[in-house]
């Protein structure tokens, strides 16, 4: 009997262990390093997305927002309307900028859940979303590279101020701006 308790305590203890470990695989989700790029000016936060997308995807650094940019505009790559976010899911679903990795994306019409960040990310895809100011029409996307569902934080490459981590709850919805659009892989 004596050996029957000492065993079972042995594998309780276990099992306490590795518990958290396995909760915390579970809750945090990240596809590693991603290069971080500014955007060379305003209006181009779009084409810095796909340029960090496509050198993760590449497993390079090489800059591609010019070629990017004049791809998808020709002869006017600054044009101020809503067309970046589409002009993001065609040079991404064309496989003209990413050779490997993203081919099945598609525009979501909305901010993802929780655990559809996490699903990305743990099949090691980047997530390129877009926010809207608060009374004004002007868009910015970042690209989220990783996401602690224990501390709520989404950690993401913005092409404006560079890397950070940020409540998820606030980046969703808060005074200035709220999550609109997301390209995601289907």
């Amino acid at each position: 009997m004596n050996k029957t308790k000492m065993v079972l305590s042995i594998l309780f203890c276990i099992i306490l262990i590795i518990q958290p470990i396995t909760s915390y695989a579970y809750t945090y989700a990240s596809i590693g390093y991603v290069p971080v790029y500014r955007q060379p000016s305003d209006l181009t936060c779009w084409s810095t997305c796909v340029t960090m997308a496509a050198s993760y995807f590449n497993g390079d650094t090489k800059n591609r927002q010019a070629d990017i940019q004049l791809d998808a505009f020709p002869g006017d790559p600054y044009r101020s309307d809503d067309q970046y976010m589409s002009a993001t899911i065609k040079e991404m679903t064309n496989g003209k900028w990413i050779t490997q990795g993203i081919w099945n994306t598609h525009l979501y019409n909305s901010y993802l859940s929780k655990t559809a960040v996490l699903y990305q990310l743990n099949n090691l895809v980047p997530i390129i979303s877009q926010t809207v100011q608060r009374g004004a029409p002007a868009f910015h996307e970042v690209l989220i590279y990783a996401y602690d569902e224990t501390i709520n934080k989404l950690s993401i490459n913005d092409p404006a101020s560079g890397q950070k981590t940020i409540d998820y709850d606030y980046f969703k919805d808060n005074p200035d701006y709220y999550w609109t659009r997301t390209v995601i892989n289907s």
